[in-house]
């Protein structure tokens, strides 16, 4: 008996990883598989496919996290179909059972009326439930407030509010907070306006480039920006090449072009041609 039990002692224990699969695997145990799953959602290189498989197990017991991840998956198109109707359902779940994100994300739905009967009404109540506690949610004040601002017959007091909250979301280093704000100030011309405009621009294209950047070269080439500067306009066209380049690179293509800034041999039929192939039907007659 004493030596069975030193031989037990040697045993090693199951590492953390291990007991983490086999919670999951063989006893179904929610939280171990949603900790699997994003696990993979988070990895070098994620294997969607598992990810869905993982997070779907840990949903069918309404882990609301799980469902509310599975979502986005199912959303977009990652590791399986699209499907935005069980989108939409896998959001409103993870809504009810207080998840915010998944709130933000039904109320996306119901407002674009993508695997759900659009309703606008309906899907600012969720930005507002989701905006107007002690811990908001960036995304659904910035939502909350272009509802406000731009609804028809808007209220002076709306747009004020409207506008308090894209800061706030802005100044919570929310991109698109800070291109709606840059919108509002381009629109309103004026040399002060305009430099307003640029400068929130600049502060979304350096948080995100998929925003603000190709506003604020277009800017740059249009000579509206605080000391105007071609080549500063080739430098933001070029992040955004390297994100969309239907856009972005064709813009890129342009300049170069028309030499208003510098480029190697090829460069621009290469740019056209990246262009072209993401959908610019304009660069592919320049290929």
């Amino acid at each position: 008996m004493f030596a069975l039990t030193i031989l037990l002692a040697c045993q090693e224990a199951p590492e953390p990883a291990a007991l983490v699969e086999m919670a999951c695997h063989n006893n179904g145990d929610p939280e171990a598989c949603f900790k699997l799953g994003t696990e993979q959602l988070n990895s070098a290189r994620p294997d969607y496919s598992e990810a869905r498989r993982l997070l779907s197990m840990a949903c069918s017991t309404h882990h609301a996290q799980a469902c509310n991840a599975l979502g986005t998956l199912v959303r977009d198109a990652r590791g399986g179909p699209k499907d935005l109707v069980r989108a939409a359902d896998l959001f409103e779940v993870a809504c009810e059972k207080g998840v915010p994100q998944g709130c933000v994300h039904f109320a996306d739905a119901l407002r674009t009326g993508q695997g759900v009967e659009r309703d606008e009404e309906k899907a600012q109540q969720y930005y507002r439930q989701t905006c107007e506690t002690d811990s908001p949610i960036p995304a659904a004040c910035t939502r909350l407030a272009v509802g406000m601002r731009d609804a028809k017959g808007a209220k002076r007091e709306d747009k004020e509010k409207a506008h308090e909250l894209l800061e706030a979301a802005c100044k919570s280093d929310y991109p698109q907070a800070c291109v709606e704000l840059a919108d509002e100030a381009k629109d309103t011309w004026g040399k002060d306006n305009l430099a307003r405009a640029a400068q929130l621009y600049e502060t979304a294209c350096t948080i995100d480039p998929h925003y603000g950047c190709f506003e604020l070269a277009t800017m740059h080439v249009e000579k509206k920006a605080p000391d105007s500067n071609v080549e500063q306009a080739g430098h933001y066209y070029q992040q955004v090449c390297r994100i969309e380049s239907s856009r972005g690179c064709f813009e890129l293509a342009e300049l170069m072009s028309s030499e208003q800034v510098p480029s190697r041999p090829g460069e621009k039929e290469a740019l056209y041609k990246l262009a072209c192939e993401s959908g610019n039907s304009d660069a592919c007659t320049k290929r």
